[in-house]
């Protein structure tokens, strides 16, 4: 396994992303060479800086070059490896992609929950604003004769 401290991904994350939209997920755990410092990192949240990840760390087993794709089963492969230590340690609700799933889609839904109230402010205002220019236009014009004697006030106007 590359030292973690190498990864680029993590200095990415400090410079581009928010601290709290950050979530950190080991891939490829069964390859790894020195599951116990996984384990460490994910039961302390650190990152290699020390600071500690808000969201903080996953394990998950993706597929690999010598699985076959029609017939690997992800699930079964990550409920193998994560039945034994060092994987025991780390919380069951960190272990495998449904977790991650399930942790992603409820993070999202707090999310979505908690900007909803400003996108609907925000729409709101753009509808009164939009009314107005609306009424700003004046009266609805139907008929061919209203609308031509409309454009020719405004032509008028510019004389």
């Amino acid at each position: 396994m590359d030292n973690l401290a190498n990864q680029r991904i993590l200095s990415l994350a400090n410079e581009h992303a928010d601290k709290e939209r950050v979530v950190g997920v080991f891939t490829k755990c069964d390859m790894t060479d020195n599951p116990e410092r996984i384990v460490t990192i994910v039961e302390n949240k650190e990152a290699t800086t020390g600071k500690p990840l808000w969201h903080g760390w996953f394990v998950v087993q993706n597929r690999g070059f010598k699985d076959d794709a029609s017939t690997f089963d992800r699930e079964k492969a990550e409920r193998s490896t994560f039945s034994k230590d060092p994987w025991l340690k780390i919380e069951e609700r960190r272990r495998g992609t449904t977790q991650l799933k399930k942790y992603l889609s409820n993070l999202l839904c707090r999310r979505i929950r908690d900007g909803f109230p400003g996108m609907q402010k925000a729409v709101q205002e753009r509808l009164t604003q939009e009314r107005g220019n609306l009424a700003g236009l004046g009266s609805p014009r139907p008929t061919p004769g209203l609308q031509k004697a409309y454009l020719s006030a405004i032509a008028l106007k510019f004389q």
